[in-house]
């Protein structure tokens, strides 16, 4: 079996249950959730999950994007940026400290180490975004990237705001189609389905957000 296979495997068994528990009601599924975590963070996880981390410990080196200004153009776009915020100076010195930890796993990120200038963005095996930070410093500034239900709760929102937006309130189910369309509103903030997978970020290979998702959930249905 390939490493992504069981590495698949090994996030439903670790994560499953707490994921089964925090979707009830939605029409979301664990499948779903672990190709977002597939896409988002398995090149920290990927590396780790067969090692002798716990899982908690695992979850806690899932940070990333360091990309900076004129890529980026949410908030904060820069260090100076990030710093005038009100505890920007201690967002700042959090987002590096991740990144040095996350380096240690990561080595083709000590080059941004030792950039001052670079930081993580992005916090949690789903990533939640430092744009966020002003309204809910808590996560970031506790490091509560480390506890899987602190992610799940802002993933689960953002992905209910994403349905809500692309199929109307009420929405029961979805199919494999369709939740790859709700991955990509989460990566992009909104979809449009008629557009196909070729959605969201491309990579250097033109391989975009959608297409990755989609095989990632055949990949974690199979798992």
């Amino acid at each position: 079996m390939a490493r992504i296979d069981n590495a698949a495997k090994w996030f439903k068994t670790t994560y499953g249950p707490q994921i089964v528990d925090a979707v009830v009601g939605t029409p979301f599924s664990v499948n779903m959730l672990t190709a977002i975590a597939i896409q988002e963070t398995y090149e920290i996880w990927g590396r780790l999950f067969d090692g002798a981390m716990t899982p908690e410990e695992i979850l806690d080196a899932c940070v990333g994007d360091v990309i900076s200004a004129p890529r980026r153009t949410a908030y904060p776009k820069t260090k100076d940026e990030l710093i005038a915020s009100p505890r920007g100076q201690e967002m700042y010195d959090v987002a590096r400290q991740a990144l040095a930890d996350m380096a240690k796993h990561a080595p083709e990120y000590q080059k941004y180490v030792a950039n001052p200038e670079r930081f993580c963005h992005a916090f949690g095996v789903f990533q939640y975004d430092i744009q966020f930070f002003k309204d809910d410093p808590d996560f970031f500034l506790s490091r509560k990237w480390a506890d899987l239900g602190e992610c799940l709760s802002r993933c689960v929102k953002e992905l209910t705001r994403v349905t809500k937006k692309t199929y109307g309130a009420g929405k029961q189910t979805l199919t494999d189609l369709e939740a790859t369309f709700i991955a990509i509103g989460y990566n992009t903030g909104s979809v449009n389905p008629a557009k196909g997978l070729k959605q969201g970020f491309k990579d250097d290979t033109g391989k975009y957000y959608g297409e990755y998702v989609a095989d990632y959930i055949r990949i974690a249905a199979n798992a």
